[in-house]
């Protein structure tokens, strides 16, 4: 009939590292309840452009910042082990494929794996790989059906080549908190070694 329709998909998956976006944009769909954010790595020229999963779960607040604090995840589509070392790369899907009209947030990439897991997504029951990629100016994660790839392709040090469509969400204060793992300046020490104190 030629009619599109959009379904909300949003994915469980929340990404593992952190990157840091300036400049950014927002922009929301009211008739879908979505949003998109464009920006770029902080200190580097990647360009991302991403779903946003945690519109509603944020304060408006964040959004008066220069920079934000997001996780990325690129949700694959279509992926390829390579047998030999090619230039790292991540493009827009259009900019490389000629005479399509792709999805805004999907992309292209070549990188190298820097970290793997296997994953099974709880609701699904799907199997699933965690992909950590090097791609050059930025560090990526991706999710890869386990029935896309074979385990004895995946190694550290091998480059893929893959489409995904790439979404993520911004972390608020209580996530980055739980996440610091350094010194609690807030803790004093003497508190710490009064533990040990002990009468004879």
């Amino acid at each position: 009939t030629g009619e599109v329709f959009y379904a909300d998909c949003r994915p469980g998956f929340r990404a593992r590292y952190a990157q840091t976006i300036a400049p950014w944009a927002l922009t929301e769909f009211d008739e879908e309840g979505e949003a998109v954010i464009h920006g770029f790595i902080k200190d580097s020229r990647a360009e991302v452009l991403f779903a946003l999963q945690n519109l509603t779960e944020i304060g408006m607040h964040i959004f008066q910042r220069n920079s934000l604090r997001v996780g990325l995840c690129g949700l694959a589509y279509r992926v390829e082990i390579l047998k030999k070392a090619e230039q790292p790369f991540w493009k827009s899907y259009d900019e490389i494929t000629l005479n399509v009209i792709a999805n805004e947030n999907d992309w292209s990439l070549c990188g190298k794996i820097i970290a793997f897991n296997v994953l099974r997504n709880p609701f699904s029951g799907s199997d699933l790989y965690w992909l950590y990629l090097d791609l050059g100016e930025l560090k990526l994660e991706i999710l890869v059906n386990r029935r896309a790839l074979q385990i004895k392709d995946l190694q550290i040090g091998a480059y893929i080549k893959a489409e995904v469509w790439l979404q993520g969400h911004i972390l608020n204060e209580t996530t980055l908190l739980s996440a610091y793992e350094g010194i609690d300046w807030s803790y004093r020490t003497v508190d710490f070694w009064k533990k040990f104190k002990r009468s004879n």
